[in-house]
């Protein structure tokens, strides 16, 4: 394997454009951007990294993006994916990989050292091995918040010539060469144009003393819970490795900004699971699933930061299905309470509202759900096993599953066609769809007209249109559960001339039949008494006065 930077970055691109701002810093008390770091490391680095070595760029962890508040990130659909699947292959090789990385947590950079070179084919017997093998070295601190940026670059430096890390190794008045002395000249810039500077490793270094190279830092809290997540979720995906991570990190922020003992550190890590990021890890982990935010904890976020008034149309714009309706809510309360306005519009809209599948056909069903009871059932699973050690935990949970799944396999077992909730609602749509006409319209043959009289006060009539092709209707219902609406029944009934059966075997989605429900849960996991195998390590419980601070809710 040879030597490569920003490997499989679908983050950022090359070469890399910081803006002519974002240089200025560089003559001044801010702090670097991460496009300007990834930019000094890409012009200074070429040609010095050895083999096996793998430089990634400040944000080449999508993951990092949860955590970090930048300006200047970029948002990639494919970016998690991509990074974890070169990971996997980085993981499988059979030579020593070291991929080194420099990235930004809440104004301060870090650099983290990630060896693959241990070979442990029983990972799953030693189920804390990665925090056993997480190093953190003591190292100078810097006497500001602005100059970290360029302690990651010299850390990087640092680590390619191989020095040792001590906490003397250089000194402030370094780095301060380094950024004043040394720094590229910056022109003005034209109009509308961004500007690049001409950084080369000979004249940014210039004739510092080799001491610059030596100094290195890290803020690990955040860092250290993103990588184990991603190590634990790779491991999960692909079933083992055959090199696994041995990290090194490194604290040099300010001393009363830096974690100053190992005790934040498993902690992280024990937080790892029940996080707030649940969803997102979800939708990272299993991306052709659509998962919903949870109507009740959103109508409670707009009672308790907006008004009890603005929570009940939040429960409206959830549930409508009207665009007009929809378009009106939302301009109610853009006038009434725009805080209110900008969470609701914040949230994407397939996330939120039935309306979403009248705006976008190609959404998969969503199945009815308006809740996020996945994370909240994983959840509950884990919160019983934080105060204990990893075998009780992983014990627990195979025991709730197991129960689970025996019995949902006796419940389901001998039943054939559609669950019965889903067959009362679609014979109930049946039945109401007695007084609708079917026309076939336009001349695809497979667009038709349904024409609908609502009754009430007002005697209201509809006339919609439904594509049984694509299981479309105007109403969005079809689409959004996978269950024909009325419309899509009366064309069934009408003009195909089909009995409920039918629909019932060929019109539901496939996600509401018996055989799917037995299909996953046809396995089951083999207990194995857990005194059958060795103790594993205790892990420190939860900081109380940590666990308790408010934290500000996003959905």
């Amino acid at each position: 394997m040879h030597a490569m930077l920003f490997v499989d970055d679908p983050v950022r691109g090359n070469p890399l454009r910081p803006t002519a701002d974002a240089i200025r810093a560089l003559d001044g008390e801010d702090w670097l951007s991460t496009i300007l770091i990834d930019h000094l490391l890409q012009t200074t680095l070429k040609g010095c990294v050895p083999d096996h070595v793998l430089i990634g760029s400040s944000d080449c962890y999508s993951y990092f993006s949860t955590y970090n508040d930048k300006l200047d990130k970029h948002d990639c659909a494919d970016a998690v994916q991509t990074m974890r699947g070169g990971l996997k292959a980085y993981a499988k090789s059979e030579f020593t990989v070291r991929y080194i990385s420099a990235a930004c947590h809440q104004g301060h950079y870090f650099v983290v050292d990630v060896t693959f070179d241990s070979r442990q084919p029983a990972i799953f017997q030693q189920q804390d091995y990665i925090v056993q093998q997480a190093v953190f070295r003591n190292c100078p601190k810097q006497n500001n918040s602005h100059d970290c940026g360029l302690f990651a670059i010299a850390v990087i430096w640092h680590l390619l010539e191989g020095k040792e890390i001590h906490s003397s190794v250089f000194t402030q008045d370094h780095i301060g060469a380094l950024l004043y002395e040394t720094g590229p000249e910056v022109e003005e810039p034209k109009e509308d144009e961004e500007v690049v500077a001409e950084t080369h490793q000979e004249n940014f270094i210039h004739d510092v003393e080799d001491e610059i190279f030596e100094r290195k830092f890290s803020e690990p809290s955040q860092v250290f819970q993103t990588l184990v997540t991603t190590y634990i979720q790779l491991l999960c995906d692909y079933g083992g490795w055959r090199r696994l991570p041995r990290l090194v990190m490194v604290p040099t922020a300010p001393e009363s900004e830096c974690t100053k003992s190992h005790r934040g550190t498993f902690q992280c890590a024990r937080q790892c699971f029940p996080c707030q990021g649940l969803n997102s890890a979800l939708g990272n982990v299993f991306p052709a699933n659509h998962n919903c935010y949870c109507a009740v904890h959103m109508r409670q976020n707009a009672e308790s930061n907006h008004g009890k008034k603005f929570a009940s149309m939040v429960t409206a714009l959830s549930e409508t299905t009207s665009l007009p309706e929809k378009r009106a809510l939302l301009t109610q309360l853009q006038q009434k309470s725009p805080g209110a306005y900008k969470y609701v519009t914040d949230i994407d809209a397939n996330r939120l509202m039935d309306s979403a599948w009248l705006e976008d056909e190609k959404l998969p069903p969503r199945y009815g759900f308006r809740n996020s009871n996945i994370s909240e059932s994983a959840n509950n699973m884990f919160h019983d096993a934080r105060n204990g050690n990893w075998l009780d935990a992983i014990d627990g949970i195979l025991i709730k599953m197991s129960l689970r799944i025996t019995k949902s396999q006796s419940e389901y077992e001998g039943k054939d066609g559609v669950v019965d909730n889903i067959l009362g609602l679609a014979t109930k749509r049946w039945e109401n769809c007695v007084g609708c006409r079917v026309y076939a319209s336009g001349n695809d043959g497979e667009t038709y007209s349904v024409y609908q009289k609502l009754g009430g006060e007002l005697e209201e009539e509809a006339l919609l249109k439904v594509r049984p092709v694509d299981c479309v209707c105007d109403c969005g219902k079809w689409q959004a559960i996978g269950v024909p609406f009325v419309h899509g029944m009366a064309y069934f009934r009408h003009q195909m001339k089909w009995r409920l059966e039918d629909v019932l075997d060929q019109a539901v989605d496939e996600y509401y039949k018996y055989r799917t429900q037995r299909k996953l849960y046809r396995q089951n996991f083999v207990p194995v008494w857990r005194h059958l195998l060795e103790p594993d390590m205790m892990t420190l419980p939860p900081d109380g006065a940590a666990r308790r601070m408010p934290v500000d809710r996003k959905w």
